[in-house]
């Protein structure tokens, strides 16, 4: 008989399911954020939000279901830069990062031709942030650990 004393999650798609949720129920140990945390990374759109109603520096931004409508809020912006997102989970593959509004409206088809449809929200937002650290600290009673992501 194999005991399992704790699972790690690592992929995106179970925890946004409620993977975590689920094993915690059953008694099981988890290393994974539960299913209504996991909603920052599954959710752009939430993740702004979030943020927005926490009080954490974020770029303008503003979340559309039709995609003209995104790219009629791209073409009134006079940024330096643009960034369109694909809410919910798409393997990593959901941030465009574009330098003009041209190539921001490009990114709004690309998701679209992607998938074979509109993402459920996307997001465009004027491009603010040119570092992004993570930082995760793991204390297991006896020490501590560190995992460190640049981007």
């Amino acid at each position: 008989m194999i005991v399992v004393s704790v699972v790690v999650i690592g992929p995106e798609d179970p925890l946004a399911d409620g993977l975590a949720n689920t094993l915690t129920a059953a008694g099981i140990k988890v290393f994974g954020p539960t299913k209504a945390a996991a909603q920052v990374e599954a959710s752009k759109a939430w993740a702004e939000d979030f943020m927005v109603h926490q009080g954490v520096p974020t770029a303008s931004y503003s979340t559309f279901t039709d995609p003209q409508q995104a790219k009629d809020f791209i073409k009134k912006g006079s940024w330096s830069g643009y960034v369109v997102k694909a809410s919910g989970l798409v393997a990593g593959k959901g941030v465009v990062v574009a330098e003009s509004p041209a190539s921001a409206m490009e990114a709004v088809d690309f998701f679209l031709q992607q998938t074979g449809r509109i993402p459920p929200k996307q997001v465009a937002q004027k491009e603010k942030q040119k570092f992004l650290f993570s930082n995760l600290v793991i204390y297991t009673g006896e020490g501590v650990g560190s995992c460190r992501h640049y981007q």
